[in-house]
């Protein structure tokens, strides 16, 4: 792995401690011949950088990047520093939880002191980001808010809506869920072939408003008799 992420310019491989891949792949939810593939990973600052007066905390790199979105042949990585990692998961980032209980590629010791003790970084607080990626999700679904540079109308034009959001809104609410009721996200996902019947348009986008709307019920629920702690412990 050290050498795959030196060679799209990575600066630090012998610093790396976690990858993994990510995406539609990692919850079962991949279309083959039109998803890319999306590698995640955790590295360690080095001294000079941890110390230094410079900022080092991610690394992105991309073949794609073109608007509607990246073709099968592309690949996307995105590498945390540790410190940078530990504060999106301590605030509840959705995407970057899913670390803590995803299949790895590799890992490092250092990072199996976090993997085997995941309950650090888990609250019930985190139910907010939950909905709230979910929500935001749903508006761009119903054309209530901006693409970001992602938009697909060839899925507008074959289904009537993006399932591409569908199926997201649909994993993150699940997720939430499962969250919420166990401290866990199970990955794959237990549902992939809904999620896949989602984005292969199987469903009226009314059912998936109506779904969507009995998960987060189900959710908010499940938060008020969690054993999460309410928060965590900075």
């Amino acid at each position: 792995m050290n050498d795959k992420f030196a060679s799209v310019g990575f600066r630090h491989p012998d610093n790396l401690i976690l990858a993994s891949v990510g995406g539609s792949q990692l919850h079962g939810a991949k279309l083959e011949g039109t998803d890319d593939t999306d590698w995640y990973g955790v590295f360690i600052e080095p001294p000079q950088v941890a110390l230094g007066i410079d900022s080092e905390e991610h690394f992105v790199y991309t073949t794609g990047g073109e608007r509607g979105g990246n073709k099968p042949t592309d690949t996307d990585v995105c590498l945390y520093s540790l410190r940078k990692w530990a504060r999106l998961a301590a605030r509840g980032n959705p995407s970057v939880l899913h670390f803590l209980f995803a299949p790895t590629t590799f890992s490092h010791v250092a990072w199996c002191r976090f993997a085997i003790n995941p309950s650090m970084f888990l609250a019930k607080s985190h139910l907010g980001q939950f909905l709230g990626y979910a929500n935001a999700q749903l508006q761009r679904l119903l054309n209530l808010r901006g693409q970001k540079d992602c938009h697909r109308p060839f899925l507008e034009e074959q289904h009537g809506y993006d399932t591409k959001y569908a199926m997201h809104i649909i994993r993150l609410l699940g997720e939430a869920k499962e969250y919420m009721e166990s401290g866990r996200i199970t990955l794959p996902r237990p549902n992939a072939d809904e999620l896949i019947a989602i984005r292969n348009g199987k469903f009226k986008l009314f059912e998936l408003t109506e779904w969507a709307d009995t998960l987060e019920r189900e959710a908010i629920a499940a938060r008020d008799v969690s054993h999460l702690p309410e928060r965590v412990d900075r």
